[in-house]
């Protein structure tokens, strides 16, 4: 009986043993995976790629894009002059929004051509 409990004993070890010496073996999965993922080319989702686009509401976002615009040098002057204009925080806001609205837009309808 003390002869089989060595025995197994022992080959828990080796077994241990083999299991932890190939854990070392190679690279990381983390690695490895990522080297996968960089080999593939990038695309933009397949629904982007056929979304129409609405001009009607790029047109209308580009005239108030323009809009704002025209109006911050003003409301930089009035900063330069130590006013605060009430609503630049907000027309800012709003002009980077459209701005990005609408570079988005724009490189979507780039992108199908």
């Amino acid at each position: 009986m003390a002869r089989s409990s060595f025995w197994l004993l022992l080959l828990l070890v080796v077994c241990g043993l083999v299991a932890f010496g190939e854990q070392g073996k190679g690279r990381p999965p983390t690695i490895a995976a990522g080297d996968t993922l960089v080999s593939h080319p990038l695309e933009p989702p397949l629904e982007n790629r056929n979304k129409k686009i609405d001009l009607d509401q790029v047109k209308r976002e580009s005239d108030e894009l323009k809009k704002l615009a025209d109006a911050l040098p003003d409301e930089i002057q009035q900063v330069s002059a130590s006013q605060m204009p009430e609503n630049l925080p907000e027309n800012s806001r709003h002009i980077s929004k459209f701005a990005r609205h609408l570079r988005g837009e724009i490189s979507q309808w780039a992108a199908q051509f």
